[in-house]
C-alpha cells in the first residue's frame, strides 16, 4: 500500500513540476516590453538596446533568450544606420546604398503621386458609362502599400580592399547586405543559407564558405539582420568584430571626418581614398608608366589628393547631388591652382531682376580695398585705355559677373540679316575701377558700329527714368546698351531689360528677394565660384514669344511654373566641390486637371473610332451567312416541289 503511495506520489511529481516550472518560466520583466516597444514603434534602437542588455541577466531562460536576440536585432540596426562602421579603416573604396525605397516615395511625392487615404481616391471613380468606355482620372496616386514594401529594405554597401588592375580575379573586399523589413528576403536569405557550404563558425554565428574559381575563398555570416560576405576569412572576422566591439572602421577615420558628413540623408554615396588607390596602382607600374606619373605628378602634384566623394540623394524636396575632390591643405597643384576661381561675393545679384528666367554667375578676381585703383584718376578724368587694359580688365579689374535673361518680347536684327529671336538679357560687372571699365567697355562697344555697316553709326547718349545710359549699334545684331549702376557695369540687349536692372537695384526688387529663385540662391554654398540658376516656367514663357511655340510654351510654362535647376562650383583652397539640384517638379494631378477632360475625350473618340472601323467587316460576315442560308433554303425548297410532283411512267 505504501509503495503505490509513493508511486503516485512520484507520477505526480514528474507530471505537474513540468507545468508549474513553464508557466514560472516566462515571469514579467517590463524592460522586455518597454525594450520592444522602443525597438519597433519608436525605431530607438539605442534605448531598446539598453533595456535587452540589462533583461539579459533575467532569471527566466526565455526572458534571456529572447532579451539576447533583441540585443543582436538593435546591434544589426544600429550598425546599419552607417555600414561604413563595418568595413576596415584602409579600405581603397566604399560605396553605400541606403533605403532605396524612401528616395522613390519622396520622388513620387515631389511628383503629387502620394496619398494617405486610398480609398477615397479609389472611390471618386465613376460608373461604368457606353459613352465612355475608357476613363482617365482626375487624380492618380500610388498606393502606400507599395511604398511599405518598397522602403521595408535596408540597402547594402562594398568595400574594396585591394585590386589588381591587371586581374580583376585579384580584388579584395566586403559585402555587407541589411534586409531591413523585407521579410521576403530575409526568410529567402535564412532559407537558403541552411544549404550553404558548412565552414568553421566566426563569433558563434552561422557561417557558409565556398570556393570561387580564381577568386579562393568566399566567406560570409548570416546576422539577424545583415548578411556579410569577404573574399577572405579575415576580411570577415575583422567585419564582425567591429559588429560585436569597437573596433577601428573605415567611418572612425579622423582625417575623414568630413568626408562621411557627405553621406548623412544621402541614398547613394561613394568614396575613394585616392592616396591608397596610387599606392597600389604604382606598385605594378612598369618604368615607362612611373616617368609618366611623374610627369603628371609635377604639374598636379597628384601626391597631396587625399580623397574624392559622390553623394546622392533628395534633400528639402530637391533632387541633388554632390562630387568633391579634397587636397592636402599644402598642396602644390599648378593645374588645381591655375584654374581655380574666387568665390562670388554675390554683389552683382542685386542688379539681376526679379523675374530672371536664368541666370549665370562667374567670380574672376578678389575686391581689392587699397587705394590702388585710384590713381589712373586724375582731377576727375580717366585717362585712355590701352591694349593691355583688355587682359587687366579679366585678370584684375572685374571682380565677378553675371549674365541673365527676362521674360519678354523678343527682338530681331535691324537689317534682318541676324538673328532672329534676341531675348532680353543683360550682363552686370562688378569691378574694382569703375571708371576705367567703363571706358574700356565704351570703347568696344563703339567699334562694330564705326567700321562695320554701310555707314558708320556713333553711340547715343539716352536716359532711362533718372539713369543715363548709352546705345551701341552692332551691325547685323542691333542696339546694345550699357550704364553704371552703384559701381557696376551693366549691359542689356533691350532697353527694358536695361530698365528692369535698373528698377531692381533702386528699388531692392532683385532676384534674391524673388520668392522662388530667391530661396534656391541662398541654399547654394558660399564658397561657389560658378554658379547657374534656370527657371523653366520662365524659359516656356520666353519660349512663348517664338513663332511656332506659342501654345506648347504656354502649356510648359503652367505645367513646369515651380521647376528649378541649380548647379554650382565651388572651389576652396584645397577642395573643388560640384554641386547640382532639381527641385519644384510638376504635380502630375495638376497636370491631369488641365489635360484630363481633353485626355479622356481623345482616348474614347479613339477606342470608338477602332470600335467603327470593325463593323463594316461584321455586317458584310452576317450578309454573307445570311445569303448563304438563304440560298441553302431554297435549294430544300426545290428539292420538295420535286418530290411533290407527280413521276411519270415511260
Amino acid at each position: 500500500m505504501a509503495s503505490k503511495r509513493l508511486i503516485v506520489a512520484l507520477l505526480t511529481i514528474a507530471v505537474f513540476t513540468p507545468a508549474a516550472a513553464l508557466r514560472a518560466e516566462p515571469g514579467e520583466n517590463p524592460d522586455l516590453y518597454k525594450a520592444y516597444f522602443l525597438e519597433k514603434a519608436c525605431r530607438d534602437y539605442t534605448g531598446a538596446r539598453e533595456l535587452y542588455h540589462k533583461a539579459a541577466s533575467d532569471s527566466s531562460q526565455l526572458n534571456r533568450r529572447a532579451a539576447i536576440a533583441g540585443e543582436n536585432r538593435c546591434r544589426d540596426e544600429l550598425a546599419a544606420q552607417n555600414l561604413a562602421t563595418l568595413m576596415p579603416p584602409d579600405a581603397l573604396a566604399y560605396v553605400e546604398l541606403n533605403r532605396p525605397g524612401e528616395i522613390l516615395e519622396k520622388l513620387c511625392d515631389m511628383l503629387g503621386l502620394t496619398t494617405n487615404d486610398m480609398r477615397a481616391i479609389l472611390a471618386e471613380r465613376p460608373s461604368a458609362s457606353d459613352n465612355a468606355p475608357f476613363h482617365v482620372p482626375n487624380h492618380v496616386a500610388i498606393s502606400p502599400a507599395i511604398f511599405e514594401c518598397l522602403r521595408a529594405f535596408g540597402g547594402a554597401a562594398v568595400a574594396l580592399t585591394g585590386f589588381d588592375h591587371t586581374e580583376a580575379a585579384r580584388h579584395s573586399g566586403l559585402l555587407v547586405i541589411h534586409h531591413g523589413d523585407a521579410t521576403m528576403l530575409r526568410g529567402l536569405l535564412e532559407t537558403a543559407f541552411q544549404f550553404s557550404p558548412l565552414s568553421e563558425k566566426v563569433a558563434d554565428m552561422p557561417t557558409f564558405a565556398f570556393e570561387c574559381p580564381k577568386m579562393g575563398t568566399i566567406t560570409g555570416v548570416l546576422t539577424d539582420g545583415l548578411l556579410i560576405v569577404g573574399t577572405s576569412r579575415d576580411l570577415l572576422q575583422g567585419a564582425v568584430a567591429r559588429l560585436t566591439g569597437d573596433a577601428p572602421s573605415l567611418a572612425s577615420r579622423e582625417d575623414l571626418r568630413d568626408v562621411m558628413t557627405q553621406r548623412e540623408g544621402a541614398t547613394l554615396f561613394a568614396f575613394a581614398d585616392i592616396q591608397g588607390c596610387l599606392k597600389v596602382a604604382k606598385s605594378t607600374m612598369s618604368d615607362r608608366d612611373i616617368r609618366e606619373f611623374n610627369v603628371a605628378n609635377a604639374i598636379a602634384d597628384l601626391d597631396s589628393f587625399r580623397w574624392a566623394s559622390l553623394s546622392f540623394g533628395i534633400h528639402d524636396k530637391a533632387l541633388g547631388a554632390q562630387i568633391a575632390v579634397h587636397l592636402a591643405d599644402d598642396h602644390h597643384s599648378i593645374a588645381y591652382n591655375l584654374l581655380r576661381l574666387p568665390p562670388m561675393s554675390r554683389k552683382c545679384l542685386d542688379a539681376v531682376p526679379a523675374n530672371a528666367a536664368a541666370i549665370f554667375g562667374l567670380g574672376l578676381n578678389p575686391a581689392l580695398v587699397n587705394a590702388a585703383v585710384d590713381t589712373a584718376r586724375r582731377d576727375g578724368k580717366v585717362a585712355g585705355p590701352t591694349g593691355l587694359d583688355l587682359g587687366r580688365e579679366f585678370f584684375g579689374n572685374i571682380q565677378e559677373l553675371c549674365g541673365f535673361v527676362i521674360p519678354g518680347d523678343v527682338k530681331a536684327s535691324d537689317d534682318g540679316h541676324g538673328p532672329k529671336n534676341i531675348p532680353n538679357g543683360g550682363l552686370i560687372l562688378a569691378v574694382n575701377d569703375p571708371a576705367r571699365s567703363k571706358a574700356l567697355w565704351n570703347q568696344i562697344l563703339s567699334l562694330p558700329g564705326l567700321v562695320e555697316g554701310s555707314e558708320p553709326v556713333a553711340p547715343e547718349e539716352t536716359k532711362i527714368g533718372d539713369t543715363d545710359a548709352t546705345a551701341y549699334t552692332i551691325p547685323h545684331f542691333g542696339k546694345v546698351y550699357m550704364s553704371e549702376l552703384d559701381g557696376r557695369i551693366a549691359l542689356a540687349t533691350s532697353r527694358a531689360a536695361l530698365k528692369a536692372m535698373i528698377h531692381a537695384k533702386s528699388r531692392g526688387k532683385s532676384i534674391a528677394n524673388d520668392e522662388i529663385m530667391g530661396p534656391v540662391i541662398a541654399k547654394m554654398p558660399a564658397d561657389s565660384s560658378i554658379m547657374l540658376a534656370a527657371h523653366f516656367g520662365r524659359l516656356a514663357e520666353i519660349g512663348m514669344n517664338k513663332g511656332g511655340m506659342g501654345m506648347m510654351a504656354g502649356q510648359a510654362k503652367e505645367t513646369m511654373s515651380k521647376m528649378i535647376f541649380w548647379a554650382g562650383i565651388g572651389q576652396s583652397p584645397n577642395q573643388l566641390t560640384v554641386r547640382v539640384a532639381l527641385g519644384g517638379l510638376p504635380d502630375v494631378n495638376e497636370a491631369l486637371k488641365t489635360y484630363g477632360p481633353m485626355l479622356n475625350g481623345f482616348v474614347n473618340m479613339a477606342f470608338k473610332e477602332m470600335q467603327h472601323s470593325h463593323e463594316p467587316k461584321i455586317v458584310k460576315k452576317a450578309a454573307k451567312a445570311t445569303g448563304k442560308a438563304a440560298r441553302v433554303k431554297k435549294v430544300e425548297s426545290s428539292e420538295d416541289d420535286d418530290d411533290s410532283k407527280p413521276q411519270s411512267l415511260d
